[in-house]
């Protein structure tokens, strides 16, 4: 049943943006349960007191083996056996959710069963935690406010009048220059913002200033969230490209290919609460860039960016 309905469905962006996420990222813990051995009474004390709405049953090891239910709860008043123990009375057959299961599949769970609370097992069938529709909401729209606070940052650091710190070196009338020295997050973008101006005085179209600038912002703020803030942006321009080169001396990217989906990072909750490591970095320079070469090694990072301005009747202009 679930995998024909799973083939119905479609989460295109839960499976990028959410694709590295799983059951145990946004399950509640500690788990709250009961042994077989407690009574009814028992268990409508403690769902009273921790307004919920079912409680795990589990053995000595601690692994599920049933589950008590409001509904369980009622039928127990109606009948009188609130002085029974569990055992008698527990749901056997429970749903579950494992600690690995990805986003998709726990949405798809949710959906197709409709119960209010889901116990999570990891591998030895051991409770540890659990997971309600709230859980699973509350997830999702941090995940999106991430990615909104990410983009609402960049779009006011790249605002035109925002104040700059350094200077910009230039070449030559058509190269730019700039060093990247901080590792304070709130500066970071600086290089990007005299970057957009340097393409605003050189008479660049709008989309390709719009693109160019914004992946030099995320290549730029990957340099201070990853390579201590020390980092070169050189650049010029020649035959209406625009071609970028971002290099520092950080610890290299391990997975280039996976640091490249959408969603995945590494940084803290913390950082990503600041509108910072929303795993898009890498992903938006390769939506916006017409050409990305990322080179990486233990002792630093190139990255290679190309934008492509368009004329005015939309022709590109290439050599």
């Amino acid at each position: 049943m679930l995998a024909s309905r799973k083939k119905s469905l479609k989460y295109e962006h839960f499976n990028t943006l959410l694709a590295h996420d799983h059951a145990s990222d946004f399950m509640s813990t500690p788990p709250i349960t009961l042994t077989k051995d407690a009574t009814m009474a028992e268990a409508k004390a403690l769902m009273r007191d921790h307004r919920i709405s079912g409680i795990p049953i589990v053995d000595e090891k601690g692994a599920l083996i049933g589950l008590v239910t409001l509904e369980n709860i009622i039928i127990a008043l109606e009948y009188n056996y609130m002085g029974d123990p569990i055992e008698k009375h527990m749901v056997r057959d429970v749903v579950c959710l494992t600690d690995d299961m990805d986003v998709t599949t726990v949405i798809e769970y949710l959906m197709t069963y409709n119960y209010g609370r889901y116990p999570v097992i990891d591998k030895n069938n051991k409770v540890v935690g659990v997971i309600t529709n709230g859980d699973l909401s509350l997830h999702i729209l941090e995940r999106l406010g991430n990615v909104y606070l990410h983009d609402r940052r960049r779009d006011e650091i790249l605002t035109p009048g925002k104040g700059v710190l350094g200077s910009v070196a230039l070449g030559s009338d058509e190269s730019f220059f700039y060093t990247i020295d901080s590792h304070d997050l709130d500066l970071a973008g600086q290089g990007s913002i005299l970057f957009k101006r340097f393409l605003q005085v050189h008479g660049l179209p709008p989309d390709a200033i719009r693109r160019a600038s914004i992946s030099l912002y995320e290549a730029e703020v990957n340099v201070v969230l990853h390579a201590y803030g020390k980092g070169e942006i050189r650049a010029y321009l020649k035959g209406g490209q625009v071609f970028i080169l971002v290099t520092d001396n950080g610890p290299g990217i391990d997975n280039i290919e996976l640091a490249m989906e959408p969603g995945y990072s590494t940084a803290s909750d913390e950082v990503r609460a600041r509108g910072f490591g929303a795993g898009m970095g890498l992903p938006n320079i390769k939506k916006y860039a017409d050409k990305l070469v990322i080179l990486s090694t233990n002792t630093g990072v190139k990255m290679e960016m190309v934008i492509v301005s368009e004329d005015k009747e939309g022709k590109q202009q290439v050599d």
